[in-house]
């Protein structure tokens, strides 16, 4: 539960509060990294909703849990950042860089992910319904029976990518690169797949009904058991 302001005041007002808002204060202004600061310190996972982190360095930093509701990151650099279990509904992560990050099981229902950097980064089991994700780098990563309904999804490139057991039901995956990509037992129902590139692409038991394969690449691809 995310805490009163009155709860929030009181730890500041606290010798170690007040030493780490100084110290927060100190790096803002001389543009240094600053959420390391905060590690550990009670209430940061209850963060305020609509936090302007815009091209923040928050690389390795440790958010598992954190509260980042209707965070602004765009352009911020969460370079192998732990974000396992955050909530990040609709959050701004354009053009971020989250190469390498931990997101499994986290929230990102409605997140916008537009041109994000996430190759190599662990999404498994993660919400993103509805998130925009055109044009992001998803290359190599670990989708896992994530969530992708009626997600956007037009232009990523997801070559190489695991989405065995992905929900990917009504999403968009228009002029998608998928070369080499794990769908093994996802669901594509009623996908859009249009132009998409599934050359040598694992299919193996998806569920393709209804999907619109209309100039999709699909050479070397293993469709089998694929209805």
């Amino acid at each position: 539960m995310p805490l009163t302001p009155e709860q929030l005041k009181a730890r500041w007002e606290t010798d170690d509060g007040k030493k780490r808002l100084q110290a927060v204060v100190a790096a803002l202004l001389a543009g240094e990294p600053w959420m390391e600061i905060l590690s550990g310190f009670p209430g940061v996972t209850e963060i305020d909703s609509g936090l302007d982190l815009r091209v923040a360095d928050l690389r390795d930093a440790n958010l598992s849990g954190a509260d980042l509701r209707g965070a602004d990151l765009r352009r911020a650099y969460l370079g192998n950042a732990d974000l396992s279990s955050a909530d990040l509904r609709d959050a701004n992560f354009s053009g971020a860089n989250l190469g390498g990050t931990d997101l499994r099981v986290a929230d990102l229902r409605g997140t916008g992910l537009i041109d994000a950097k996430l190759v190599d980064a662990d999404l498994v089991a993660a919400n993103l319904i509805g998130a925009d994700l055109r044009v992001a780098d998803l290359r190599g990563a670990y989708l896992r029976v994530s969530d992708f309904s009626g997600a956007n999804l037009s232009g990523a490139v997801l070559s190489g990518a695991d989405l065995s057991g992905a929900n990917l039901s009504s999403a968009d995956l228009s002029g998608t690169e998928l070369i080499d990509a794990y769908l093994i037992g996802a669901n594509l129902i009623n996908g859009d797949l249009s132009g998409a590139s599934l050359i040598g692409a694992y299919l193996i038991d998806a569920n393709l009904s209804g999907a619109d394969l209309s100039g999709a690449g699909l050479s070397e691809a293993d469709l089998s058991n694929a209805e």
